[in-house]
């Protein structure tokens, strides 16, 4: 079960006026691959996110999507979860 992805909208706002071939070369990956974990197609491997993370200087909880609040599972539940 797949808990936290990353972002896409918060690594395309981080790049903020750069482009994607500069912050691709960077990162020593293309322009296409680049483009899909802005978009969600795919997620970078383990040594591209630290190099993003280096990158941007953010943490990895600054770039993830909170996918473990669902609609399934009442707020009470959670809260009880998270604090147990």
């Amino acid at each position: 079960m797949k808990l936290r992805s990353i972002d896409g909208k918060k690594l395309q706002i981080l790049r903020g006026e750069l482009t994607q071939e500069a912050v691709a070369e960077k990162l020593g990956i293309t322009k296409g691959q680049l483009s899909h974990y802005e978009t969600g197609v795919s997620e970078p491997s383990i040594r591209v996110l630290v190099k993003i993370l280096e990158l941007y200087q953010v943490s990895f909880d600054e770039i993830v999507k909170d996918e473990t609040k669902s609609k399934i599972f009442p707020k009470s539940v959670e809260l009880n979860y998270i604090s147990a």
